[in-house]
């Protein structure tokens, strides 16, 4: 299934990894987002500012945010308020890592993790929004989804205490999960006041992106900005019309590059002529891990186990109203795992998506091995059976299929 030219292609991003790359004016986004048929390239003298200018009158604005690269597209008529908006985003997304970040030590949430025990502290909007739907989802997925991990995260070397190139014993798995767990929190949603038991660690890499994503597109909104898709780490919301004056257009991308992608699929964007989602993110196993003895260990942990996640998913495709949502539930159904996440998503009327490992590959944590472009076929369900991949007669025979929920558009 080839992508239409008008169409973005989406992957999976790294979840509990810092440290942005710098990117070239209006090069494809990293690890998240291709711009196909870009042809002029105009210079605002913003820094890394960078407006492109196509024949499908789009311009893209661009930067660096929460350890990954942030994208704005909208009309060419917005040409002459290109620097200012981009001035507002960048100020606005600043503001957001001052608050979330879990990898700068003076943010309102590492001042949380540092706080004594037995405290409460008065937690800032945009923490207190994404905390209360942390929780809430934590709840709803009976902690498949835990905002307070960072013990964790930190022990298999996925966050600010550094890499690591070999798992934690038992002993150290165990030790960290006493310290973890959402269960332990209290949240009073009135004061905003958050109770710290002591030694919990908040880490929100995987609902923090998806606020973000949503915070942006309210300034747009407020900037009477009607068209535009925003992109940040992966995790996309559109509004009104892309390319040509038709739906925006995205492609969910296969594991490995140079494989076609496995869907594609149109966001509404609130458009009045049309319904449908306006949101969409995916959560991959294959990105982020190290290798031991053979074995690779993703950066998805399930706070059920302290280990990472099982079951041979590859990665999980989400569609929902908001960014924030999608972010944070292609995570919770990722550690569901195959079978009861798409039954999650089908109770709950969830779009979602799930690439999985074929049998002898599943829970290894590791992503297929390269090997040629695979035909697709297209087939719907509700998780038995769904599309698959494969690999070429010059390749290992390792492959994936696809399981696509109820609500998902037909493939």
């Amino acid at each position: 299934m080839a992508p239409a030219p008008d169409t973005i292609t989406a992957a999976a991003s790294a979840r509990h990894r810092h440290g942005g790359q710098s990117s070239r004016a209006c090069q494809p986004i990293a690890r998240a987002l291709s711009v196909l048929r870009l042809s002029a390239l105009l210079f605002a003298g913003l820094g890394s500012l960078a407006a492109c200018s196509q024949r499908n009158e789009l311009l893209t604005l661009h930067g660096s945010t929460m350890g990954t690269t942030w994208s704005v597209q909208l009309p060419h008529t917005h040409s002459r308020r290109v620097p200012a908006l981009h001035q507002d985003i960048s100020q606005l997304l600043a503001g957001l890592e001052a608050q979330l970040s879990h990898w700068q030590p003076d943010s309102d949430l590492s001042r949380f993790n540092q706080a004594p025990p037995g405290t409460l502290q008065v937690l800032p909007d945009d923490l207190a929004t994404v905390i209360a739907a942390a929780l809430d989802l934590a709840r709803d997925s009976q902690g498949a989804f835990d905002p307070a991990l960072g013990a964790l995260v930190n022990l298999w070397g996925f966050g600010p205490a550094g890499p690591r190139d070999s798992p934690p014993s038992l002993k150290e798995m165990a030790a960290a999960q006493a310290d973890s767990g959402w269960q332990r929190l209290r949240y009073e949603p009135g004061t905003q006041r958050l109770f710290q038991p002591g030694g919990v660690l908040l880490d929100l890499s995987a609902i923090a992106k998806g606020h973000a994503v949503d915070r942006v597109a309210q300034l747009l909104d407020d900037r009477g900005v009607r068209d535009y898709l925003v992109e940040i780490g992966g995790e996309l919301r559109a509004s009104g019309l892309g390319p040509q004056g038709r739906p925006w257009r995205v492609a969910i991308r296969a594991p490995l590059p140079g494989q076609e992608p496995v869907a594609v699929v149109e966001l509404a964007g609130g458009n009045a002529d049309t319904s449908g989602p306006l949101a969409v993110a995916t959560s991959g196993s294959y990105h982020s891990a190290f290798e031991h003895a053979g074995r690779q260990y993703s950066h998805s942990l399930d706070p059920r186990t302290g280990a990472p996640v099982a079951g041979g998913v590859l990665s999980v495709t989400v569609l929902a109203d908001s960014a924030m949502q999608a972010d944070a539930l292609a995570t919770a159904i990722t550690v569901i795992g195959p079978e009861q996440g798409i039954a999650f998503a089908d109770q709950r009327g969830l779009a979602v998506l799930m690439l999985v490992a074929d049998e002898g590959n599943a829970g290894s944590g590791a992503g297929p091995e390269p090997r040629s472009d695979a035909e697709h076929g297209a087939d719907t369900g509700t998780g038995a059976g769904g599309q698959t991949g494969s690999s070429s007669k010059d390749q290992p025979t390792i492959g994936w299929r696809v399981l696509p929920s109820a609500a998902w558009p037909a493939l």
